[in-house]
């Protein structure tokens, strides 16, 4: 019996979704001689060229080009900020993964102290799935299968009362595999409607890396879009102050 535990790729995964809530996916009890693998994971696991070619990263973020992450797994996240988040922290997020890798069965488990109403929005090539009150468990998934799931995270923290000063952390993303990590795409959106807030700050954590201007499409008075296009862990902080 065999167990592997990676990350974004290929047959194990792990996404950090919002501060400490994450999202997590394995496969685990692996037999031997892979008679319990689909043709396409036995075709994987043969072919030593593939971990041969791997360059490991050590898990600190840098930026990359666009192109390293096509045709790849990528994160689509919006979140929405409305008047009850200013008063009990928690935001709504809806979020698509694609491009899937073909596996039997799939978890993506979510932060059971952040997260509650998960809700399966939308799915392709995925056979079928179960909905948990943490988890949303995937079964027949096919190589580019999508699946878009929605919930409440509560992630919004007044950091300055004088000021009227809010914050929302997100990650750590990333996109795992062993020791490695490997280029990665994440887009973005943060929505606020019905409150006067006006973004202020924007910083990766725990090292502050600038931000290329070319990942921030331009925002306006009410939403701010990212695509983020990395190589390691990415955690981000950003900041909101409420107008008068």
């Amino acid at each position: 019996m065999r167990f592997f535990s990676a990350t974004l790729f290929a047959f194990s995964f792990n996404w950090m979704l919002a501060n400490s809530a994450h999202a997590e996916i394995e496969i685990e009890q692996l037999d031997d001689d892979l008679s319990g693998l689909s043709a396409e994971e036995r075709a994987f696991f043969e072919d030593d060229s593939f971990f041969q070619s791997l360059a490991v990263s050590t898990g600190n973020l840098k930026w990359v080009e666009p192109e390293l992450t096509q045709d790849s797994y990528s994160l689509t996240n919006t979140i929405t900020i409305d008047q009850q988040s200013l008063q009990n922290g928690e935001v709504k997020f809806s979020q698509c993964h694609i491009n899937l890798d073909a596996f039997s069965k799939i978890e993506v488990v979510y932060n059971k102290t952040t997260t509650r109403d998960l809700k399966v929005i939308r799915h392709q090539g995925i056979a079928n799935y179960v909905t948990k009150p943490f988890s949303v468990d995937l079964t027949g998934v096919e190589k580019g299968a999508e699946i878009c799931i929605e919930g409440t995270s509560q992630t919004l923290t007044k950091v300055d009362t004088q000021e009227n000063t809010w914050q929302l952390k997100r990650g750590p993303y990333m996109r795992k595999f062993f020791d490695g990590y490997y280029p990665m795409h994440v887009q973005e959106s943060i929505h606020w409607q019905n409150v006067a807030l006006e973004l202020s700050g924007l910083a990766t954590e725990p090292t502050p890396l600038k931000i290329p201007d070319s990942f921030m499409l331009k925002p306006n008075a009410n939403s701010i879009e990212m695509n983020y296009y990395f190589e390691g862990r990415l955690q981000t902080n950003y900041q909101f102050t409420q107008q008068n």
